[in-house]
């Protein structure tokens, strides 16, 4: 089945609600948001990592943003992205 709906992206290039095809995380209300994987799978994705921490912005602006150290809890324990 095909995707039906685009991004929603802010002014400054976040996606609001949508994918994140260069972290391969879905996204709503600004948001990542948990893998489905079962809990006892260690899938290693960035939404079981960052869940729940507000989006960065993705592409070119993300190369930017990657500059800046990462203050999520996966990243804080040396799990990072």
């Amino acid at each position: 089945m095909a995707r039906q709906s685009e991004n929603v992206v802010d002014a400054s290039g976040i996606i609001v609600d949508g994918f994140d095809y260069d972290r391969q995380v879905w996204i709503k209300d600004g948001r990542y948001v948990a893998c489905g994987h079962p809990e006892t799978m260690a899938c290693g994705c960035f939404g079981r990592a960052h869940a729940g921490v507000q989006a960065m912005a993705t592409g070119v602006v993300a190369e930017v943003v990657a500059e800046t150290p990462c203050n999520c809890s996966a990243c804080q324990s040396g799990d990072g992205h």
